[in-house]
């Protein structure tokens, strides 16, 4: 690995050695699985050093470059007023959530087909001070994604489709968003403040990572089953009045944790065969405005974990435990977590401020 870092900038050295590489690996490690090998196939297409198609599917994971929309934009917490959530008391009735989409792209690609010399500040200063300044900055909005018209589709998918959930919700964000700026991967968080303010966390969240491919062409993602999942269920800083600690002081009174749950899982997978067309707008409007719309909030939730469930879960391990550390609390939550949602990945957060 060193020496990869030695030749990154000799770029025929560094194809040459990363061939050798290649061919070394592949003489020694197993045959590669079915898995391995797709994941090889998609790969080899972003790398600029993988040609043996022959190579195991582990030379692919350590040789293929990056996902090359690496750059993001993003609208950070816009905050929306709409109708969502499948209890009966919460339809009818607008509920706070705050939405952050990132759009993942070639930023620097883009802007330079536009304009080839958008970062120098010399030709920059030139451009500002010029008399058709505003034909200049029309180009570089060329290379970018309009903050605003991200901003205006959050606000119509999330106020329209009177959604049962948010992982629902912002999977419809990701498609329209996808459809509407032509990028190859977008990002969703959503928060929804209001739904377990009553058990003391601060909000509940979800946040979904969605691909074109994945959207609009599933069929060239054979691998995606297998993947490690993305996507995130949260409660976020759930306070909770547990005794802990292992000092003599702490021992028989009460202290304030603030205790984070996130449930790593594919959403995606887990709703489809249930409700195909969960991410659809114009279909959620139908469901919304149908008498059967509990039955269809109910086929929503199978794609989700809940979270009242995840809050009850900390609060009982965090009261019935009388923990010494917050390590061993924060384990055996995990523990119980994994146990109950079935998911592949969960990661806890135990914070004690007044330690």
């Amino acid at each position: 690995m060193r020496l990869f870092g030695q030749l990154k900038h000799h770029p025929l050295r560094y194809q040459k050695a990363s061939h050798k590489f290649v061919e070394y690996l592949s003489q020694r490690l197993p045959s590669s699985s079915l898995v391995g090998s797709h994941f090889f196939s998609q790969q080899q297409k972003n790398s600029q050093f993988l040609v043996n198609s022959s190579s195991r599917g582990l030379s692919a994971r350590l040789l293929s470059s990056p996902s090359i929309a690496a750059d993001k934009i993003m609208t950070m917490e816009q905050n929306i007023h709409c109708e969502v959530g499948c209890n009966p008391d919460e339809r009818g009735r607008g509920q706070e959530l705050v939405i952050s989409v990132t759009v993942w792209d070639e930023v620097r690609k883009n802007l330079r087909k536009q304009q080839p010399d958008f970062d120098d500040l010399e030709a920059q200063k030139r451009r500002a001070d010029a008399e058709d300044w505003q034909k200049h900055a029309a180009l570089q909005l060329k290379g970018t994604h309009d903050n605003a018209n991200l901003a205006k589709i959050v606000s119509r998918v999330a106020e329209e489709g009177k959604w049962f959930t948010i992982e629902a919700m912002a999977d419809c964000v990701a498609r329209e968003v996808l459809a509407g700026c032509g990028a190859p991967k977008v990002t969703v968080l959503i928060d929804k403040p209001e739904a377990l303010r009553k058990r003391g966390v601060r909000t509940a969240a979800c946040e979904v990572t969605r691909s074109w491919d994945e959207i609009f062409s599933p069929q060239n993602l054979e691998v995606g089953a297998h993947a490690m999942p993305t996507d995130r269920v949260m409660t976020k800083e759930q306070s909770v009045h547990c005794e802990i600690g292992c000092e003599a002081h702490e021992r028989g009174r009460l202290q304030e944790l603030l205790i984070s749950i996130t449930v790593w899982d594919a959403l995606r997978h887990r709703v489809l065969p249930h409700q195909p067309d969960f991410d659809c707008l114009h279909a959620q409007k139908q469901k919304a405005a149908s008498a059967a719309w509990h039955e269809h909030a109910m086929k929503q939730l199978k794609g989700t974990h809940n979270n009242a469930s995840l809050a009850k879960l900390a609060q009982r391990v965090a009261e019935e435990g009388r923990w010494f550390t917050v390590e061993a609390l924060a384990s055996c939550l995990a523990q119980q977590v994994l146990a109950e949602s079935g998911a592949p990945r969960v990661t806890v957060r135990v914070d004690k401020p007044y330690s």
